[in-house]
This record gives C-alpha cells, structure tokens and sequence, in this order.
C-alpha cells in the first residue's frame, strides 16, 4: 500500500470511526440532533458565536505575525489570517498535522534557503498555541471551585494541563539555554534522531529566540486568549437555553475538553470531543454539551469556504524578509 492510499485509507476510518461515535452519542442520549436548530433560532446568539471565534482566529493570526518578525521576517495580519482560514478548512479534510503542512507549504513559498527555518517558525506557533489551552482552564479554575472540589475527574484534568504546559515550557527553556543545548541528554537525542542535521537546526532557530524571549511571551498571552475565545463561543451558544452562570460554567468545562481533545494520552477529534464533553457536563450537572460542540464545529465549517477559495487562488510571497 502506497503512502498516498494509506493516508486517503486512514481519514476514510477516522470519518466512519466519528460517524459511529455520533451515532452511539445519539442512540444514547447524550445528542439531540434537534436541538441544534438553536442556531437558526437564536441567530443573534449564533452571530456573536462567529465573531468570537473569528476575532480567536485574528489572535492567533497575529501571534504568527509577532514570532516571525522577531525571526526576521515580515507578514501582515491580513496574509496571516489568510494562513489561518486556509488551515481551518484543511482541517476537515486532512488530519491536524496536514493542516499545519498546508500553512508551512504557503508560508515557505518563496523561501527555497529558508525552508527551515519557517517551518520552525510554524512548529513554535503551534507549540505555543497548545500552551495557551493548557493554561486556559487553569486560569479559569478559581473561578469556578466548588466543580474542582467535588470532581476528581476534572482536578486530573488540571493536573493534565499543568503538566503538559510545565513540559512544554521546560523544553523551550533548555532549547533557549546554551548550557541545555551542550547537555548530554541534548546531544544524545541529537546523534540518535533521524532527519540528518534537521533537528539541530530547528533547535538553532527556537535558540534565535534567546534575545526576543518578550516575542514567546506575547505567544502564550495570544494563544491563551485566542483559546478564550473558542470557550466564550461555546458558552455563548449555551445561552440559548441556560442562565449566564451555568453557560460560563459550561465554557470551563468546553476548555477542559480542549485539552483532552490535544493531549496525546486520548485519540481526539469528532466524535470522541462531543463524548468528552458530555461527560463533563453531566459531572456538572448540566446537560447540551455535546449538541453546543457540534453547533461550533458548524460555525467552523461556515469559515471552512473562505479558506478554500484562498487556497485555490494560488500561491504567493506571504512572507517577506524585514530587509524588504
């Protein structure tokens, strides 16, 4: 089997693989397909549901603009945003690690010596981008403790997410540290990973960073909000049928589920998210959790167009050296 249809064979499963699930979640219980006609129902609150996630986009699009001028080079908002739309609608149809080729693909063209050095560019965004929703619901925790307090399950959460951000943090801490480069566990990975010579040099990128660390730090604080604004949608569709406290608690728990949903400890995407949060809400006490995920991954989808017809406009400089 070649590597073209072994891919085209795995997104086959992982659509039967989330039809199933959905099927399961809704033979029992948990999604009541008529409940999504709240998006129609409640327009306005729909509305406001897009915008957010919208304006999560731009954030998340301009925490791409602050990495790359700190390396050097120059990309406004708008072709930034461009990026962003094109690797949401990749997103439905390639796995997540495909949707970020699709964004290194456009943002590297151009840039045959520098190849690299953008993808890397990309990687961090992406690091820093799981950073932010794994420090959202512990920021959002003291504000709900009485769910902390009697739920166990969501207290493992946390301590998943603390982890994870602490791990993350340390490794681009030892990358920025010449003394962590020269350490011998370093070194040691360095002789046994494959690719050649491509993970010191990525290593050398994210070292560059070293005297623009406020550049990483902006990152997180962009990323966290950009991941804010998924939550306060989602808290947002729930509003429909709920009092405000409720959809805010909902909107912490939506933030756990982000983090399941990342996290390589659980298999993630359709099906199993709209499962995670149900299970969630039903912890809480609440119910539509499931029905509230889907209504997102919908308003997602109504992006999901704009991205395509960027894609099919072809291929640019998106990036320019600051020298230009």
């Amino acid at each position: 089997m070649t590597p073209e249809s072994r891919r085209r064979a795995w997104s086959i499963a992982r659509a039967l693989i989330a039809v199933a699930l959905l099927a399961l979640l809704a033979r029992g219980g948990a999604i009541e397909w008529a409940r999504l006609r709240f998006l129609l129902v409640h327009w306005p609150l729909t509305l406001a549901a897009l915008a957010l996630l919208l304006l999560g986009m731009v954030m998340a699009s301009w925490r791409f603009c602050v990495l790359t001028a700190a390396s050097g080079f120059r990309v406004t908002l708008a072709d930034s945003l461009r990026l962003t739309l094109i690797g949401n609608a990749a997103n439905f149809v390639l796995p997540t690690v495909g949707s970020d080729l699709v964004r290194v693909w456009f943002a590297a063209e151009g840039h045959a010596g520098r190849r690299t050095e953008i993808a890397t560019i990309c990687l961090l965004d992406r690091v820093l981008g799981l950073v932010g929703i794994l420090l959202l619901p512990l920021t959002l925790a003291p504000l709900f403790p009485h769910i902390v307090a009697e739920s166990r399950v969501v207290r493992w959460i946390l301590l998943v997410s603390a982890s994870g951000a602490a791990a993350l943090t340390a490794g681009i801490l030892v990358a920025l540290s010449r003394r962590g480069l020269r350490s011998a566990p370093v070194r040691f990975l360095l002789r046994t990973f494959p690719l050649g010579g491509y993970p010191q040099r990525i290593l050398e990128v994210i070292h560059s960073y070293r005297a623009r660390a406020a550049a990483l730090a902006w990152g997180v604080a962009w990323s966290v909000a950009a991941t804010g604004c998924m939550a306060a949608a989602l808290a947002i569709l729930q509003l429909a049928d709920r009092q405000a406290a409720a959809a805010m608690l909902g909107g912490f728990l939506a933030s756990l589920t982000f983090v399941l949903n990342n996290v390589p400890i659980t298999p993630g995407g359709i099906g199993f998210t709209e499962a995670a949060i149900a299970s969630l809400y039903a912890i809480a006490g609440l119910a539509g959790g499931a029905e509230s995920m889907l209504g997102m991954r919908l308003l997602l989808l109504v992006l999901a167009p704009v991205g395509v017809a960027l894609y099919f406009r072809g291929m640019r400089a998106w990036l320019t050296t600051a020298r230009a």
